[in-house]
């Protein structure tokens, strides 16, 4: 979809270290299972950063192409009474910034014990100095993006577990279009 190929596992390195701590205190937080020992959490903490590696194996700008189909300003375009069925739209943006967060849910064990999902947040944003949206539908057909780049951190509640990395500028050469729409919600 997206002609940047830079993925979320590029700009993130993840590693056990980074979930050791988080680990331990998600852990702790849930009492029943507060008396593993440190060596049992850091195998497991070694599982989790495989497991959320796996995980990031996604476009950036996939991801923040997507979000777009959520913003507020274009629900009206999903009304059939305002936008009539095949009617085709473009919607202008200049200089503008969405956020785009990703929760990922991590299923851990130990000793055959399941351990409470852990949840972590991917904070994914993007700042574009200009944007056009071609709108049919209720649906956005083609994105049209002037000079863009993003961050993403990865987040564990309110603590940033790996502070945010940037994508170089990219300008994007033509539109990406959407065979299918994203959708309008």
């Amino acid at each position: 979809m997206s002609e940047t190929g830079i993925t979320i596992s590029q700009l993130l390195d993840v590693a056990a270290d980074d979930l050791k701590d988080t680990l331990h205190e998600h852990v702790r937080a849930h009492a029943a299972h507060a008396d593993f020992p440190a060596t049992l959490l850091g195998f497991v903490a070694e599982e989790a950063a495989e497991a959320v590696a796996a995980q990031l194996r996604l476009d950036v700008f996939e991801l923040v192409f997507k979000a777009w189909a959520a913003v507020d300003e274009l629900r009206e375009y999903a009304d059939p009474a305002k936008h009539p069925p095949g009617e085709s739209a473009i919607v202008h943006w200049g200089k503008c910034r969405i956020r785009a967060p990703q929760a990922i849910d991590i299923r851990l064990g130990i000793a055959g014990i399941s351990l409470p999902v852990l949840r972590l947040t991917l904070a994914l944003e993007a700042e574009f100095h200009s944007l056009a949206l071609t709108i049919r539908d209720g649906a956005i057909r083609k994105l049209s993006p002037g000079t863009a780049s993003a961050s993403v951190a990865l987040k564990y509640g309110d603590a940033t577990l790996i502070q945010p990395c940037r994508t170089p500028e990219i300008a994007f050469r033509h539109g990406i279009e959407f065979e299918q729409g994203l959708r309008i919600v």
